[in-house]
């Protein structure tokens, strides 16, 4: 694999995220605030202890990274932050990112620990770059689609707001690299770290377990999604309080229904980099699903993600913050998936003998021609 060229384009790619995301720090709108996002619309900078240590009541630009601070700053004591958090046992399934934060900056809080948080979500951004271009070249495509993820829209508002959208993506997507290359452990391991930051990654890891339909599959989706059942029971036996008022969200709506509120939320003038940033990333989803077929090793995590972005709700899709951050995976995907047409010739994916599975087993490379015996 040529990690060099791999590292080279994620790196330069994820220095333009980082120039691109601190370059507002002062001017920014109230919906994004400071680097953890700020109540109300008094500064534009980063948070210290006092102004966060208090109860999200006040207006403006909460979101989530404001909320994963509080949970770093007490873990391993969780319930500590309960009274900061509008959704207590939802942000704690959230936990390998502000676990992370925490053992990284075990000292102290404040901005010092504001700033380790950038800094793993700058670590995310590369590492779902690297991924993405490690997956594209184990498929037989190039190493260009290293730089994908950290230009997108997306992975400069993930920074932005201090949220670890790209590093969920970037460990579930370092998963499927390991698969692929037959490191099965560390893909493992890299799917509990996803699911246990963003618990939707996982179906990036079902998709591509149901096309590689063997034993090693099973192991690969069962054991995240064994992490984050044993984990949300885990923050059960806390006893976390219940949502405080006015914070009970449901991110989910029928199928399309979100999709069809966002157009009208769009057409309305509202935040028209949420129009920009999503629905041209769809279309290129669903062309690479139409074209590659279910055969293309990306293709069912790719039809997995867009399954769920049908069922979402106009505040999850709508938004420009929202919206560009749910179409980074579908952007990686349906772009290395439209860009290795020939894939499974590169991939070796053995499974059980019979008709069926030797129907969907990989075709080995195709050695060329060789020189007659005597020549």
């Amino acid at each position: 694999m040529p990690v060099g060229q791999l590292v080279l384009l994620a790196g330069i790619a994820t220095l333009v995220a980082v120039g691109v995301a601190l370059a507002d720090l002062s001017r920014s709108r109230d919906t994004l605030g400071g680097l953890i996002g700020q109540a109300g619309s008094v500064r534009h900078e980063i948070l210290s202890y006092e102004e966060i240590d208090s109860p999200p009541t006040a207006n403006g630009g909460a979101h989530d990274g404001r909320y994963f601070y509080p949970l770093a700053r007490a873990f391993p004591r969780i319930s500590n932050a309960a009274p900061y958090l509008d959704r207590p046992a939802y942000r704690s399934q959230r936990i390998f990112f502000p676990a992370l934060a925490r053992i990284l900056h075990p000292w102290g809080d404040g901005s010092g620990l504001i700033w380790t948080m950038f800094a793993i979500g700058a670590l995310g951004v590369f590492l779902s770059g690297f991924a993405t271009g490690a997956i594209s070249w184990l498929l037989g495509g190039k190493t260009w689609p290293a730089a994908l993820i950290p230009l997108s829209y997306g992975s400069w508002v993930s920074l932005r707001i201090t949220v670890p959208d790209p590093l969920a993506y970037g460990l579930a997507f370092s998963a499927i690299a390991c698969s692929l290359s037959n490191r099965h452990r560390w893909a493992i391991a890299a799917g509990v770290c996803a699911v246990l930051t963003r618990e939707s990654s996982w179906l990036l890891i079902l998709g591509f377990a149901i096309w590689r339909r063997d034993r090693r599959a099973l192991t690969f989706a069962g054991l995240p999604a064994l992490a984050v059942v044993l984990w949300a029971g885990a923050v059960r036996l806390m006893q976390l309080p219940a949502p405080s008022q006015g914070n009970e969200v449901v991110e989910f709506t029928a199928p399309l229904v979100g999709l069809y509120n966002s157009a009208k939320f769009w057409s309305l003038g509202y935040e028209p980099l949420g129009f920009i940033s999503l629905i041209p990333v769809l279309a290129l989803g669903v062309v690479a699903v139409t074209r590659r077929g279910l055969r293309h090793p990306l293709v069912w995590p790719l039809a997995l993600e867009l399954a769920l972005i049908s069922v979402l709700n106009v505040d999850v899709l709508g938004p420009e913050r929202n919206g560009s951050r749910m179409a980074i995976p579908v952007l990686a995907l349906a772009a290395v998936a439209l860009l290795t047409p020939h894939a499974r010739r590169y991939v070796d994916r053995p499974g059980p003998p019979g008709p069926f599975w030797n129907h969907f087993r990989a075709v080995p490379p195709d050695p060329g021609p060789t020189a007659p015996v005597g020549v």
